[in-house]
């Protein structure tokens, strides 16, 4: 198997969103067990519970990495889940709002960085390096000086989210495809002009060709 030819994306570290969501998802998990803890000792508790998970100590949540932070979510999604059961074993009433904070908190705060409720849904490194190798391709930056806004940009704009590793396993299958046909649309339009209308069969055929070509493309050494 060849290694990925840039491993620096792979240690990114945690994103705002994920930031927000981690922060939510312990509030709620001291909620559910009905405790409110000065903020400093929560705190202290959080990054404790985050050393176990990740296994190593942390003194501030932005010192993770994507994929640990990933983890952590999940992790505190399931005991939230968890503590959300009633003492019969059913789910708790919804819409009843815990004392002292208004409204309840749903199942599965919204906003969460991937779809479903484990790790199977987050994107494959395969296809991780996929979506970076076609960004290569594209001319949308070089391994060491990438110019995150446009693939970000077509991310957001496709699927709603700021870069590749908040995708789902499915959604980063569809962007795979969505980005060959922007690369086979560029060939067929450098080949007849950038007015000619492409047309479906003929993208087709050329995101086919694309796909193949790719599976030995690697960026030129800069």
């Amino acid at each position: 198997m060849i290694a990925p030819f840039n491993n620096a994306w792979r240690n990114r570290w945690i994103s705002p969103r994920q930031v927000k969501i981690l922060h939510t998802l312990w509030s709620a998990k001291l909620r559910r067990a009905g405790r409110r803890p000065r903020p400093e000792r929560a705190r202290e508790e959080r990054l404790g519970h985050i050393a176990e998970i990740v296994g190593h100590a942390v003194a501030s949540s932005r010192e993770l990495n994507w994929r640990e932070a990933n983890r952590v979510i999940h992790r505190l999604l399931e005991e939230v889940r968890v503590e959300s059961l009633s003492p019969s074993g059913g789910a708790a009433v919804g819409g009843q709002a815990e004392a002292g904070h208004g409204r309840a908190l749903s199942a599965e705060p919204a906003g969460l960085p991937f779809e479903g409720s484990g790790p199977k849904d987050s994107p494959s490194d395969a296809q991780l390096w996929k979506i970076r190798q076609i960004e290569q391709y594209l001319g949308w930056g070089r391994p060491a000086q990438r110019d995150e806004r446009r693939l970000g940009g077509f991310l957001q704009k496709k699927f709603h989210v700021d870069q590749p590793e908040d995708l789902t396993a499915d959604s980063a299958s569809s962007a795979i495809e969505a980005l060959c046909a922007v690369g086979a649309r560029q060939r067929i339009k450098a080949r007849k002009g950038k007015a000619y209308a492409v047309k479906r069969a003929e993208l087709t055929r050329e995101v086919a060709r694309l796909k193949h070509e790719l599976q030995e493309w690697r960026p030129a050494e800069s």
